[in-house]
């Protein structure tokens, strides 16, 4: 830069006490000064110096006028929505920080003034000025250059790394997929980074809508979170919806919650994503895990996935639930039937229906590998479905057991509750009591 004179200088108070905004440091300091340097100029520039690791530059093509460095409330930007706020505010808070702290500064330089701040009393408060001072002839910066924002503060220049996106990155998509070693969603306003939300996350995103206040405080998790979801329900891709169904803890679950699937087209996506992963059979749970377990039986597949994401997937009308796919009687007519090849086990076992006074009827169900039996019971009555590899040789006992477990389920109640361990005693009561009468009978 040239040499010259600089003329008196004049204090002019900024209205911030130093114990304003209290939580801020060197990041929230280089965050807006880069922020403000964005607004002003898009093409702007950074500099940093070798021989000072505290210290970061940016140039901008723009100048700004000498009381819109000063004055809050002027601002080149008021209006407009692709602003990050008003113009200079940022710079203003930074400046208030740089000045609080030892061995820090902000200088701004413009072609006729120069522009330093430290604080000063007035009125018994300790207030931040601005130090105005006039150079006698124009200064040339560089070229290009119109404006300077230098700040010196010890772990300004560290907060660079990973701090902005760049228009490119922000353009081409309003999330992108973030890297290995991350372990939390960075939020981006328009390309600057504010916050990150703890916990997994799949993307990192640049969220153009949020509004940040005055101080620049970072918005509540509660609006980031619809934020998000907003985001991911307008502009829902193939890989997005792949990467959801694949990490089932990721914070995306939760920001879908809040906000929900508001397009038909998003619930397209998912649903195709779905069915690509998991298969054409693949169904969706049932609020009964009776109706899954005859889906299961029928050849369906059912995937637990997040509530959000299956509400999405349903609302498409492509994939089914488990309670979608099962005839309206709940039958499972279309199952191999067994009543030649058990014939003597299946009637050993009505027999146990009659013993116990229990409406109900008994069918045989191929191996699905986890359940050895089940009770379905609708209007039309109680059925009692066994596994099929009970009838195997050496299974009378176990298929005898699963029996009565299954009948007192008919009689009502869950596994663990009052109701059914009731149940099972009536009927261990029962049949003791018929098997103590066929002795008496036998004389």
């Amino acid at each position: 830069m040239t040499t010259t004179t600089l003329k008196r200088a004049k204090y002019i108070p900024m209205g911030m006490t130093a114990d304003y905004v209290p939580e801020w440091d060197a990041f929230k300091a280089s965050r807006e000064l880069y922020a403000n340097a964005k607004d002003a100029d898009p093409e702007f520039k950074t500099f940093v110096s070798p021989s000072d690791p505290d210290m970061i530059c940016f140039a901008t093509a723009t100048v700004p006028r000498v009381a819109e460095c000063i004055f809050l409330g002027l601002s080149s930007s008021r209006g407009d929505e692709k602003k990050i706020g008003q113009f200079g505010e940022g710079m203003k808070l930074a400046a208030l920080v740089a000045s609080r702290k030892k061995m820090s500064s902000l200088t701004l330089e413009l072609p006729t003034h120069r522009i330093t701040f430290k604080f000063r009393k007035l009125l018994g408060e300790n207030v931040l000025h601005a130090v105005v001072q006039e150079l006698d002839s124009n200064v040339v910066l560089k070229p290009g250059e119109k404006f300077r924002s230098t700040l010196r503060m010890k772990g300004a220049r560290d907060c660079l790394d990973g701090m902005f996106i760049d228009d490119a990155t922000a353009a081409k998509s309003c999330f992108w997929p973030r890297t290995e070693d991350e372990t939390a969603t960075k939020v981006f306003c328009k390309g600057v980074f504010i916050t990150s939300i703890k916990g997994a996350g799949l993307f990192h995103y640049n969220l153009n809508t949020i509004k940040l206040n005055r101080d620049r405080d970072v918005p509540a998790q509660t609006s980031l979170m619809n934020a998000i979801g907003q985001t991911l329900s307008w502009s829902m891709e193939p890989e997005t919806a792949d990467a959801l169904l694949r990490h089932r803890d990721a914070m995306e679950h939760e920001a879908l919650k809040v906000w929900g699937f508001t397009y038909s087209d998003t619930e397209k996506v998912m649903a195709e994503a779905f069915q690509k992963m998991y298969g054409s059979d693949a169904v969706l749970p049932a609020r009964s895990q009776a109706d899954n377990d005859l889906a299961t039986m029928r050849g369906h597949s059912v995937v637990q996935i997040p509530d959000a994401i299956a509400k999405a997937i349903l609302g498409s009308g492509v994939v089914k639930s488990a309670f979608d796919v099962l005839p309206k009687d709940r039958n499972l007519s279309t199952l191999p039937q067994s009543e030649v090849r058990f014939a003597a086990e299946l009637a050993e076992l009505r027999s146990l229906l009659d013993v116990a006074r229990v409406a109900a009827s008994v069918q045989v169900f191929p191996d699905n590998g986890s359940h050895l039996g089940m009770c379905v019971v609708t209007s039309g009555g109680a059925t009692v479905w066994i596994n099929e590899k009970l009838f195997m040789p050496g299974q009378r006992f176990e298929r005898i057991r699963t029996m009565i477990h299954e009948v007192a389920h008919a009689k009502g109640g869950d596994d663990g509750s009052v109701r059914f361990e009731y149940s099972l005693d009536y009927l261990g009561g029962t049949f003791a009591e018929a098997y103590l009468d066929s002795i008496k009978a036998r004389g």
